[in-house]
C-alpha cells in the first residue's frame, strides 16, 4: 500500500493453439456457421480480456493454423489486436510450428508495445510488463522452422545475464512437446521446466488443456485450444487468466467459453433387455452430460458425444440398426444442440464366461481369451501370460503397428503402442466377435 492506495495485482489472459482458419468439426449445420470458427475464439478472447482489463494477452503459439491460411488468420488477428492496444493491452507471442512466418509477418505490422512476437530466430529473448506498480519478466522462444529436434531449454541462459538482483517474477512462454525426447517439435523436459527460476510457464502444442501447479516451483500451463476443434480434444476449453503481485504469478483460472464440446461417455447396458430400454440410457446419459457441462461452461451451444456401450445384456449383438439409426442424430437437451458422433459398441452376450470357456467351441476359445485377458489386465502392467495368448498379444501388435506406418497416418505423430493399448484393442474385437456368435447361435 502506498499513499493510501492498494496497489492492484497486474492480470494476464493466458491462451495459444488457436489455429485461426480451421471450424470446429461435427458443428450442427442449422447452427450460425461463424461460431464454429476458430477466429470467432479470438474475437471472444478479446472481448474477455478487455472485460477484465487485463495488462496483456499471452500466446503460446499456433495462433495460424498454417502458412497457406495466412489471409484467412491475419484479418481477424490484425482487428483483435488493433481493439486490445486501443485499451492499452499488449499482445505477446510466441511463434509454433504452424505460425512460425505468419506472426513474425504480423509483427511488423505494428509497434512492440501493441504486439510482440518474442524470440524470432529461435533465440531467447525477454520483455518486462509494468502495471499498477507490480512488474513481471516474460523470456520467450519461437520456433524458427516447421520442426525443431533439440530441446530450446539447452539454450536458455537469460537469468544469468539479468543478475541475480532481480527478484521480478519471470514468465516462460514457449511452444513444444512435453516429455517426448524423440519429438521433431521442440522436445521440453517438466523436470527442466521445474529447475529453472521460473514462477510459471506457458507452453502451446498440446490442444487439451493441462495445468500442473505443485504445492512448490512454477506452474506449467498447457492452456489448450480455446475452442475445441476435433472430437479428440475432449472437456471443457477457454483462455485462462491469471494474476501477478507481491513478486509471483497466482495459478491461472479457465474461463471455459468454447460454444463447442466434444465429450466421451461410457453408458453400462447390463439387464436392459430392449432397444427402447437402450435409447432411453442413452438418451439419459447425453441429457446428464449436457447439464453437466451448461452448469459449468459460459458460452457452449453444441454438445458432440461419442459413447461406448458396455455390460452384459441381451441386446448384444443386436443393436446394429439402432446405433446406425442414432449416430449423426441432432437433437436439443439441456438447451444445447446435440450431436451423437459415434458409438461403440462393447457389450457382451448375457452369458457365462466360465460356462463357455469349458467348452470346445469357438465362442469357448473366446470366452477363454477374454478370461485370461481380463485377468492380465487386473494383474497390472507385466502380467503373466500363456504361451498362446503371448504369441496373439505379439501378432495384434505387429499388424497394428504396421497400420499405424500406413501412408494414410505418415502426417500423425508416431505412436508408441504400449501393451495396455495391444490388450485393449483385442478385447474390443474379442468381446464383438464373441456377440455376434452367440447371437448367431442364439438365432438359429
Amino acid at each position: 500500500m502506498a499513499g493510501g492506495m492498494e496497489v492492484q495485482p497486474l492480470k494476464l489472459l493466458f491462451s495459444g493453439d488457436l489455429h485461426i482458419g480451421r471450424a470446429s468439426a461435427r458443428w450442427p449445420e442449422d447452427l450460425p456457421a461463424e461460431r464454429a470458427y476458430a477466429a470467432g475464439a479470438w474475437a471472444d478472447m478479446v472481448d474477455l480480456a478487455i472485460e477484465q482489463q487485463v495488462t496483456a494477452v499471452c500466446l503460446s503459439g499456433d495462433v495460424a493454423d498454417e502458412n497457406n491460411r495466412f489471409f484467412e488468420a491475419i484479418g481477424p488477428l490484425e482487428q483483435g489486436i488493433r481493439r486490445l492496444a486501443e485499451r492499452g493491452i499488449r499482445t505477446i507471442a510466441v511463434a509454433g510450428n504452424h505460425d512460425h512466418t505468419v506472426l513474425g509477418r504480423l509483427a511488423d505490422q505494428f509497434s512492440p508495445d501493441q504486439f510482440t512476437l518474442l524470440g524470432r530466430g529461435g533465440r531467447w529473448e525477454r520483455v518486462t510488463l509494468k502495471a499498477d506498480g507490480q512488474s513481471l519478466h516474460i523470456d520467450g522462444w519461437s520456433f524458427p522452422d516447421r520442426h525443431v529436434s533439440r530441446n530450446p531449454l539447452h539454450d536458455y541462459e537469460m537469468e544469468q545475464a539479468e543478475g541475480a538482483g532481480d527478484r521480478t517474477a519471470v514468465l516462460g512462454l514457449i511452444h513444444g512437446d512435453l516429455d517426448n525426447p524423440a519429438s521433431p517439435y521442440a522436445p521440453l523436459e517438466l523436470a527442466r521446466l521445474r529447475s529453472l527460476p521460473f514462477a510459471g510457464w506457458l507452453i502451446g502444442h498440446i490442444h487439451a488443456p493441462r495445468l500442473i501447479a505443485p504445492d512448490d516451483g512454477p506452474f506449467v500451463l498447457y492452456p489448450g485450444s480455446p475452442q475445441a476443434l476435433d472430437p479428440g480434444e475432449t472437456g471443457l476449453h477457454g483462455p485462462w487468466l491469471a494474476e501477478v503481485s507481491g513478486g509471483s504469478i497466482h495459478p491461472p483460472t479457465q474461463r471455459p467459453r468454447s460454444p463447442i464440446a466434444y465429450i466421451g461417455a461410457t453408458v453400462d447396458l447390463t439387464d436392459l433387455a430392449d432397444e427402447e430400454a437402450v435409447e432411453q440410457a442413452l438418451y439419459a446419459e447425453a441429457r446428464d452430460q449436457a447439464r453437466q457441462l451448461t452448469g459449468e461452461s459460459e458460452n457452449l451451444e453444441c454438445l458432440v458425444l461419442r459413447l461406448t456401450l458396455t455390460g452384459r445384456t441381451p441386446m448384444a449383438g443386436r443393436l446394429g440398426r439402432l446405433l446406425q439409426r442414432l449416430e449423426n442424430e441432432l437433437t436439443s437437451t439441456a438447451g444445447l444442440r446435440l450431436v451423437v458422433d459415434r458409438i461403440e459398441d462393447l457389450t457382451l452376450p448375457a452369458i457365462d464366461l466360465d460356462q463357455h470357456a469349458t467348452t470346445n467351441t469357438a465362442p469357448g476359445t473366446l470366452a477363454r481369451l477374454l478370461k485370461a485377458l481380463d485377468e492380465q489386465e487386473a494383474a497390472g502392467a507385466q502380467p503373466s501370460e500363456g504361451e498362446d495368448e503371448a504369441a496373439l498379444l505379439q501378432e495384434a501388435r505387429e499388424v497394428l503397428e504396421q497400420v499405424c506406418r500406413s501412408p494414410h497416418f505418415a502426417a500423425l505423430e508416431p505412436i508408441d503402442m504400449t501393451d495396455h493399448m495391444v490388450r485393449d484393442h483385442l478385447r474390443q474385437q474379442s468381446r464383438q466377435l464373441l456377440a455376434a456368435l452367440v447371437s448367431q447361435k442364439q438365432d438359429a
